[in-house]
């Protein structure tokens, strides 16, 4: 197995009980948005974290990019 560093603008995706889940400064890159407005959509809409990764919440992608884009896309 072949290890890398990942770059700012880059994002390792990992999938989880077959969806992609993402810490939220990886949400934050995907989505193009400031780190803090997706930190305030999960607090404002209640979402759960999906796991843990190495002790910091991760959560569902799609979940928190349909609330973050306010259902405009999806």
């Amino acid at each position: 197995m072949r290890l890398r560093i990942l770059h700012d603008n880059e994002v390792a995706l990992e999938v989880k009980n077959g969806a992609v889940v993402c810490s939220i400064s990886e949400i934050s890159r995907l989505l193009q948005v400031d780190r803090e407005t997706v930190r305030k959509t999960i607090r404002k809409h209640s979402i759960e974290p999906a796991g843990l990764r190495k002790k910091h919440p991760i959560y569902t992608l799609s979940v928190v990019a349909r609330k973050v884009i306010n259902n405009h896309f999806w």
